[in-house]
């Protein structure tokens, strides 16, 4: 290593992740939740699965996923997990009628 380099990085873990389930086929998907040292709250995981959904739509950032899989993957389960404890802080499941 050169002059002054003692290591490459650090490797952290987020203290908490999203999970999402949008199809009962495959497994979910995990993402880090980054909520600045708060503590989530339903509020934030409900706005967040509604821009989610709308990112998802046709003019979307995510509307490539829609066109490829052939139709809009609406989530109906998502939960924030406290990585260290294992324990789901927020939970979220889809009313049973949901207008997209």
């Amino acid at each position: 290593m050169g002059k002054g380099i003692t290591k490459m990085g650090k490797s952290i873990t987020p203290k908490y992740i999203i999970v999402i389930w949008d199809n009962p086929k495959i497994s979910p998907n995990a993402m880090v939740w980054d909520c600045r040292g708060k503590k989530p709250t339903e509020k934030q995981l409900d706005d967040y699965i509604t821009v989610y959904i709308n990112s998802l739509k046709v003019g979307g950032c995510n509307y490539h996923i829609t066109e490829s899989l052939g139709y809009i993957p609406v989530p109906y389960r998502a939960h924030i997990v406290n990585q260290k404890t294992n324990e789901i802080v927020v939970k979220w499941n889809a009313p049973a009628f949901m207008a997209i």
